[in-house]
């Protein structure tokens, strides 16, 4: 046993620090014990104490570890990462772990495969009674192959995420308060990355699986003659090699891509934390998966095609800008640095990431509004759909998503005590109230709106612009003011911005050396 820690601690001081510190015999036997009591329980919960057991009994119990195994290994081992970060950061440790040595690759593997360590025995544990209860109730070798080597791809992800929104909470002004940033991404693993996590698994991956029918959904009746979810025209559903590569595939890139941002988080805490090279490429990657699921010959309406993917796309790129806005927006102390490096070209504002993030923005709408309004163009939208006003609804989302970025740009650029959470305080109070009082004065019906009402709810970044033909020209000029009256603020902002950045360009120029 010497030889063998001696050997992990040549290859990982980290992982050996964590081992050490968590591996106690009492807490690896209470976490066994612990384990096999709800097996236990389970199993005479479905089974009973007596009596024969049946084929359905041990479908059942497959089934429920299935899905308890990803909670306890998401939720309880995301929670351990999180709050053992934010405890190293409470006591000053985690500096001390950023001076060592060793590559910040071997120091993050390390934290990454020794803190969730007692969740991990935990599931372990359970491996037996799943593998045999599942053997036993109809599953195959190869069904259980594919549940592991899934859920290890999602677990790495879940845990290289945790890792990471860890080192963003301990260093955000909630940071302080050490259960308040586990739990939060605890309940995130609980309520949102679990739940899909498994129902895609479970209707998409392992779909192709007839007895997996038989353990996680209704018995397969043969009455859906191709599947449902294609992608880029290939049938993922039911198509084994597909599924397959679908899934790990994307698994990966997220995981690739989050430990990029995680090893730039670890070595630079004061940068931003997307550099602007990541935030283009995950703006064209997540509207590209979009994209390729409405690209499916089983939707037969073709208005209902652009319906469905101009709604889908609205959220995720909602989503993918207010992300951006806090992730790249340089803070004052960056910004006076680089006012005084900076060399002034169009290239500098585009690449380097201390620079402003609102052309980072505009770049970020080019490419999302670059797959979708030329495929609304091309493909065939029927009679009914009217194309001017999707267009100039998306003109107007993107120059709303240029005002909030050039609001939280002037935020971080001013002395205020805590600037991202009066970034966040204004954002929400921006995007939330407004909407709130136009749908309690009953201001325009969706379907009956009046020029004006449509202008007044485009201003405010709710552009209803998917009307029929009937209603285009009212749509469209509605939709048009709105945009205008959100140019004029954006140059105001604009200008605000520029002088910003004037003074403290002019701040850096008379400093003392």
């Amino acid at each position: 046993m010497t030889q063998w820690t001696d050997r992990i601690g040549k290859r990982n001081p980290q992982f050996l620090r964590e081992c050490r510190g968590r591996l106690k015999s009492r807490n690896v036997i209470a976490a066994i014990v612990l384990s096999l009591i709800f097996q236990f329980l389970l199993y005479i919960s479905v089974a009973g104490l007596g009596g024969e057991i049946v084929l359905q009994d041990q479908r059942s119990v497959c089934q429920a570890l299935s899905w308890i195994m990803p909670y306890v290994l998401f939720v309880l081992g995301g929670f351990y990462i999180v709050d053992d970060l934010t405890k190293e950061e409470r006591t000053g440790t985690l500096n001390f772990i950023r001076l060592s040595p060793r590559p910040a690759q071997e120091i993050l593997l390390g934290k990454l495969l020794g803190v969730p360590l007692l969740p991990v025995i935990l599931a372990l544990t359970a491996v037996p009674l799943h593998v045999i209860s599942g053997l036993l109730g109809g599953a195959s070798a190869l069904w259980f192959l594919s549940y592991y080597g899934v859920l290890a791809f999602g677990t790495a992800f879940v845990y290289t995420l945790a890792l990471l929104f860890g080192f963003v909470g301990s260093a955000s002004p909630f940071g302080k308060q050490q259960a308040l940033n586990a739990i939060a991404f605890a309940g995130l693993a609980l309520v949102i990355i679990t739940p899909i996590f498994m129902a895609w698994n479970t209707f998409a991956t392992w779909e192709g699986f007839k007895f997996g029918s038989a353990l996680y959904t209704q018995p397969y009746n043969g009455a859906r003659a191709e599947p449902f979810v294609q992608w880029l025209y290939l049938p993922i559903v039911g198509n084994l090699l597909i599924a397959h590569l679908f899934t790990l595939g994307n698994l990966a890139i997220g995981t690739f891509v989050t430990w990029r941002v995680l090893l730039r988080t670890f070595r630079i805490p004061q940068a931003t934390l997307l550099s602007k090279r990541i935030s283009y490429l995950i703006v064209a990657y997540l509207n590209m998966l979009l994209w390729g699921f409405f690209q499916n010959n089983l939707i037969q309406s073709s208005e209902g095609r652009i319906l469905g993917f101009a709604a889908a796309a609205f959220a995720l790129n909602v989503a993918i800008a207010f992300l951006l806005i806090f992730a790249i927006a340089p803070t004052r102390q960056t910004l006076i640095d680089w006012s005084r490096a900076r060399g002034g070209s169009i290239l500098d504002w585009v690449w380097n990431d201390n620079s402003p993030s609102v052309l980072s923005i505009l770049i970020s709408a080019a490419i999302a509004g670059a797959l979708i309004v030329p495929w609304i163009l091309i493909v065939d939208r029927g009679e009914e759909v009217a194309i001017l006003p999707m267009i100039l609804a998306t003109l107007s989302l993107g120059t709303c998503a240029l005002i909030y970025a050039t609001i939280v740009q002037l935020i971080f650029s001013s002395k205020l005590r805590a600037p991202f959470v009066w970034a966040i305080g204004t954002v929400a109070t921006i995007a939330a109230v407004p909407p709130i009082f136009l749908g309690v004065l009953d201001i325009g019906t969706y379907g009956s709106m009046t020029a004006a009402e449509m202008a007044i709810w485009t201003f405010f970044g709710l552009p209803f612009g998917i009307a029929n033909q009937s209603g285009m020209e009212s749509a469209a000029l509605g939709i048009g003011i709105g945009w205008a009256l959100q140019i004029v603020v954006l140059l105001i902002l604009l200008s605000r911005l520029a002088r910003s950045l004037k003074q403290l360009s002019e701040r850096r120029a008379i400093a003392p050396r």
